[in-house]
């Protein structure tokens, strides 16, 4: 069997066992209404279409106009449309003021990358994914691999770390790239009002080398190993052992829980014994296929 692994999966497995069991292997998702958002994912999928739209040196304002004729009559995506708006226009004025990216070549916008890392308990594994921007730095003549995140607070020091190595490390695999700098792109949610405290825009770094790229390598290879192996006990078992079920598939509860999570629903009727599986049948629906794969682009 060949399993596809996208790298969001080892994010998320890393973070909560339950809530990957829950999205990645058995494959829900929120049924929500038509025209009902999912927050703050939403607003960071529409300001990563128009950065793509940028980057490709295509016209992000017309992407904007086509997203407002298809889901401007929605007062939530409404709401994330003209804070998307706001952002961007804020994003092209702090690009020219910080000259953010005065030298910086664009080679790759939103690249699908993928590799086999191997077997796995019988299972070949293919790790999938797809970063916002490889580029060229003619001033340190190296590749830097960038993402682009959304978000409430400009942080000064990398938060996804690992994200931006498997990124380098799919990068290096498939096409042979070095990558020496992974880039965390922030743009900050806020309408930018005279009360509003910046700063609204930022940057921060990692270096990457090949002593760093080697153990993240490893990491990765442990973390397949074990989804591998929980992937292939549900398949057989399911939950009907739910003592087995909690020591293999346990929950990481933390205060963004409520907020965050579309699956805290479930995860709260499991905790209390009760019947989850109806939870299930009247809130949640299967997830396309499509949004557990990523394919690679056609060479």
């Amino acid at each position: 069997m060949i399993r596809r692994i996208r790298q969001s999966q080892l994010t998320q497995f890393r973070e909560c066992r339950r809530k990957w069991e829950l999205e990645y292997v058995r494959g829900l998702e929120l049924a929500r209404m038509p025209g009902e958002t999912k927050g703050a994912r939403d607003l960071g999928t529409l300001v990563h279409k128009l950065a793509e739209a940028y980057y490709k040196a295509e016209d992000w304002r017309a992407v904007l106009a086509h997203e407002r004729t298809l889901l401007g009559d929605f007062p939530e995506w409404n709401d994330h449309l003209n804070m998307a708006e706001i952002m961007f226009t804020g994003y092209i004025e702090w690009l020219a003021n910080e000259a953010a990216d005065n030298g910086l070549v664009p080679k790759m916008i939103e690249p699908n990358l993928e590799h086999s890392m191997g077997v796995f308990h019988g299972d070949e594994v293919i790790l999938t994914g797809k970063p916002d921007l490889v580029v060229w730095n003619t001033m340190s003549e190296a590749f830097e691999v960038h993402d682009t995140k959304t978000t409430t607070k400009i942080e000064s020091v990398i938060i996804h770390g690992a994200q931006l190595k498997s990124y380098a490390l799919l990068l290096k695999l498939q096409h042979g790239i070095d990558v020496s700098m992974g880039v965390t792109n922030q743009l900050k949610k806020v309408k930018r009002t005279a009360r509003a405290t910046p700063p609204f825009y930022g940057r921060s770094t990692m270096v990457i080398n090949t002593a760093s790229l080697q153990h993240h390598a490893a990491n990765i290879m442990g973390q397949l190993d074990e989804m591998v192996e929980l992937m292939q006990y549900w398949e057989q078992e399911g939950d009907r052992n739910r003592a087995v079920y909690d020591t293999k598939f346990y929950p990481s509860p933390t205060m963004m829980c409520p907020t965050r999570c579309d699956y805290l629903a479930i995860c709260k009727t499991m905790d209390a014994g009760l019947d989850h599986e109806r939870v299930i049948q009247f809130n949640y629906r299967h997830k396309p296929e499509t949004d557990f794969q990523e394919v690679a682009d056609s060479e």
